[in-house]
C-alpha cells in the first residue's frame, strides 16, 4: 500500500504545471535553509551556555559541533582584500624570479604568513597564481585567498575518540570561517614532489588560546583544473600550549630527525 501511495504522489507531481512545481521547490529550499540556519543557532546557543570558566578541554566537543555546523553553512560572498605593499617590502625569494612579502612566522620560520609575487609584463609585481609554481600558488591561496577555486575533502577528527566527520567544503570557506573566529592563518609546506604536495595550515587564536590544525595533501599537477580538490584532515580547538610543546620537540631534534617543511 505504501509503494502505491508514493508512486501516485510522484505521478501527481509530474502532472503539475511547471510554475507550480517551481513554487513548491522554492518553498522547500527556503524551508531547508531556514531549518539549517536555526539548527546552527541552536547548537551555538547550547555551546555558548557553557561557562567560560569551564576548561577548554571540557567544552571542546560542543565547540567542534558548532564549528562544523557553522562551516557547512558558510557562504563566501567576496574574496579577502589583498595586502598592500610597496617595492621596498619585497625580498627576492631566490627561486623562479619570485619575490616574497613577509607575513610573520608561527613557532618556526617555515610556518609563516608569507605570500609570493612575480614581475608582470608592465614591471609591476603581481601575486602568483600559476600551476607551474604550485608551492607559491597554494601558499597564496591559503594566506591571502583568491586564485583557483579549490575544494577540500575534509575529515575532522573529533574530540570524542574514534569519531570522524567527512564533508566537502571550499578552501576559502574554511579560511574565512576561521578568520571570522579571530584566528590568524599560517602555512607550512612540508614536502613537494611532482605528484604530491603536503602541508599544514595553522589557525592560531591568540585571544582564546587554541589552534585549528589542518593537514592537506594534493596532486600539484592538477592545480588549475576545474574542480581542483585537496584532501584535508583537521584537528580543532587544540590548546596552543600543546602545539608549542610539539614544536619544542622539533627544536630539540637534529636536522635529520626534523619534519621537512621545505
Amino acid at each position: 500500500m505504501k509503494k502505491i501511495i508514493i508512486i501516485a504522489a510522484i505521478a501527481g507531481a509530474l502532472m503539475m504545471p511547471t510554475a507550480t512545481m517551481a513554487q513548491i521547490g522554492g518553498r522547500a529550499v527556503g524551508k531547508t535553509r531556514v531549518k539549517k540556519e536555526q539548527k546552527v543557532k541552536e547548537i551555538k546557543r547550547e555551546a555558548d551556555s557553557i561557562p567560560e570558566s569551564q576548561p577548554l578541554k571540557n567544552k571542546r566537543a560542543e565547540r567542534e559541533e558548532v564549528f562544523i555546523a557553522g562551516l557547512k553553512a558558510m557562504k563566501v560572498d567576496s574574496l579577502r582584500p589583498q595586502p598592500n605593499f610597496t617595492v621596498t617590502d619585497l625580498k627576492r625569494d631566490g627561486e623562479n624570479n619570485l619575490f616574497v612579502l613577509k607575513g610573520g612566522t608561527y613557532l618556526i620560520d617555515n610556518v609563516n604568513g608569507d605570500s609570493y609575487l612575480a614581475a608582470a609584463k608592465g614591471g609591476e609585481a603581481e601575486f602568483v597564481y600559476d600551476p607551474s609554481l604550485p608551492a607559491a600558488t597554494i601558499a597564496n591561496m591559503v594566506v591571502i585567498g583568491g586564485g583557483y577555486q579549490a575544494m577540500l575533502d575534509l575529515t575532522v577528527a573529533k574530540h570524542r575518540i574514534g569519531e570522524l566527520e567527512q564533508f566537502r567544503v571550499p578552501l576559502e570557506a574554511l579560511l574565512q570561517y576561521c578568520i571570522n573566529e579571530g584566528c590568524k592563518v599560517y602555512w607550512g609546506l612540508k614536502s613537494l614532489a611532482e605528484d604530491k604536495l603536503e602541508g599544514t595550515i595553522f589557525f592560531y587564536n591568540a585571544a582564546k588560546g587554541y589552534d585549528h590544525v589542518v593537514r592537506i595533501e594534493c596532486d600539484p599537477s592538477l592545480l588549475g583544473d576545474e574542480g581542483f580538490t585537496m584532501t584535508a584532515h583537521a584537528s580543532l580547538f587544540i590548546p596552543t600550549n600543546n602545539v608549542k610543546d610539539l614544536f619544542e620537540e622539533y627544536h630539540r631534534k637534529t636536522d635529520n630527525e626534523r619534519i621537512k617543511w621545505e
